[in-house]
């Protein structure tokens, strides 16, 4: 089996990054006796006591026992170590292996304290008789049970006031070692000086990566108004007019009766009235037309500044930022390798954010029958709304073949360590392996990536070191 550790040697002396290959069932003492013999830095000192194991040096600082089998022993490529004594499980006088977790106030009465939690059950609460006692008038005498075991699991014994994490009300909660939980006023954690077996088990951590995670925000379309016809001008009826008023004349000159001429001669003055009683109608509905059209676009853009802010978010979702692939990594997160290579997003890499074409589409009227003032006012609303606005620059590579980085030296790091960082968190070693050509003036800056499960040989399908350190290195 092959192991990549960082040795962590007493000060002055600095740490060294090994690469080692032992049999698994190499006892962790054997292997702490082997990196102290073989170690050029201690110059022959003389080892003060013969009972040797290794610590993690790391939040939990956790001590193996030296009689575990490396191969069974919670010892994982990347943690950094520490060579330690360990006569019968003590370390310096304090029983660290007999301590299987610590619980910690970091807030509240008694802040500061920490106290020692045994495998198993132990109550916590202002009762004399719990195993912890804390003097938090919110805490009941009962509070939590706290279950110490391969995990640790905190248990809400019908407190009055729960357990809060993350603000959120549980009755019971798994937590790591630095997680926090709030009982009452007193804020706690609980260094778990054993890994989960649960969850950690042996030289490898258990993940099973997430179903299918390849979100697309998929646009919408929404159909613009129809501008408003302008109404027809209408011409002034002389002729109409004027035919009552011959008839008018002849009538008068058989009948010789002016009763005739007076109602023969109000069917113009009626004509005249109906006239400029439509053309004002015709002005007021135009307006209010023209009013209305003007509102039903200003809903239209509404509704696309609401669906652009939507897509936003849903092209992030797509492409997430190197901050959130590298936190997704970290805390092995649903995204972690979930791209596939039979997928849409597989090597599609977030170079930036930029504006870009939205894909909200506004289906436009088949005809134009209004004026020019509302064909424009409806294509300003389109066109000042075509781009959209803060969204991630993608970058296939398998479409694209090559992305190329230039720019000043810290720029130009930054930007692909950023993308090499999209690459390892989102793409399986199984399917994506990295191979890096690096000149002896970087290779320090980049030496973080022979951590990487992607660069180790053994899921390449190329027989060459995943890492090539100048001239003869790149060959």
């Amino acid at each position: 089996m092959r192991l990549k550790l960082t040795l962590n040697r007493p000060t002055p002396a600095p740490p060294e990054d090994l690469l080692l290959d032992l049999d698994a069932g190499t006892t962790v003492g054997d292997l702490a006796h082997a990196l102290i013999e073989r170690d050029p830095q201690r110059g022959g000192a003389p080892i003060e006591r013969s009972r040797l194991t290794l610590r993690v040096d790391g939040p939990d600082g956790r001590i193996l026992g030296p009689d575990d089998q490396v191969g069974e022993a919670t010892l994982r490529s990347g943690e950094a170590v520490s060579v330690v004594a360990d006569p019968e499980g003590m370390v310096e006088g304090t029983d660290a292996r007999a301590t299987p977790a610590t619980l910690v106030v970091h807030q509240g009465p008694g802040a500061g304290a920490r106290v020692a939690l045994r495998r198993g059950a132990n109550e916590v609460g202002r009762d004399p008789d719990c195993e912890v006692v804390l003097e938090d008038p919110m805490v009941s005498k009962r509070h939590v049970r706290i279950n110490v075991t391969d995990a640790v699991e905190v248990i809400d014994l019908g407190s009055a006031n729960g357990i809060y994490v993350d603000g959120i009300l549980v009755q019971r909660v798994f937590v790591r070692s630095g997680d926090r939980f709030v009982l009452g006023d007193t804020v706690l954690s609980v260094e778990h000086h054993r890994a989960s077996g649960a969850v950690q088990t042996g030289n490898s951590i258990a993940f099973n990566r997430s179903p299918y995670l390849d979100p697309v925000y998929p646009g919408a379309t929404l159909t613009a108004p129809d501008p408003p016809v302008p109404p027809r001008p209408q011409r002034f009826p002389f002729l109409v007019m004027v035919a009552p008023l011959l008839l008018g004349v002849i009538m008068y000159a058989f009948t010789r009766q002016i009763i005739s001429v007076v109602f023969i001669a109000l069917s113009p003055l009626l004509m005249i009235g109906t006239y400029f009683q439509q053309k004002s109608s015709d002005k007021r509905s135009w307006a209010e037309a023209k009013v209305q059209y003007r509102e039903a676009l200003d809903h239209l853009a509404a509704t696309i500044d609401r669906l652009q802010a939507e897509e936003v978010i849903g092209r992030r979702h797509e492409n997430p930022a190197a901050i959130e692939t590298q936190a997704v990594a970290l805390r092995r997160g649903s995204l972690l390798w979930a791209r596939r290579p039979d997928r849409h997003g597989v090597l599609t890499l977030r170079a930036g954010v930029a504006s870009l074409p939205t894909r909200i589409e506004v289906e436009m009227p088949q005809t134009n029958n209004t004026v020019p003032e509302m064909w424009d006012a409806l294509h300003e609303v389109g066109d000042q709304r075509r781009l959209v606005h803060g969204v991630p620059l993608a970058a296939p590579l398998a479409e694209v073949g090559v992305v190329g980085v230039a720019g000043p030296g810290d720029f130009g790091a930054g930007s692909m360590r950023a993308l090499v960082t999209q690459v390892v968190a989102l793409h399986s070693p199984a399917e994506v392996c990295l191979v890096a050509l690096l000149t002896n003036e970087h290779s320090l800056e980049w030496d973080w990536l022979k951590w990487l499960p992607h660069t180790d040989p053994v899921y390449s399908p190329l027989d060459v070191a995943g890492l090539g350190v100048g001239g003869n290195g790149a060959t």
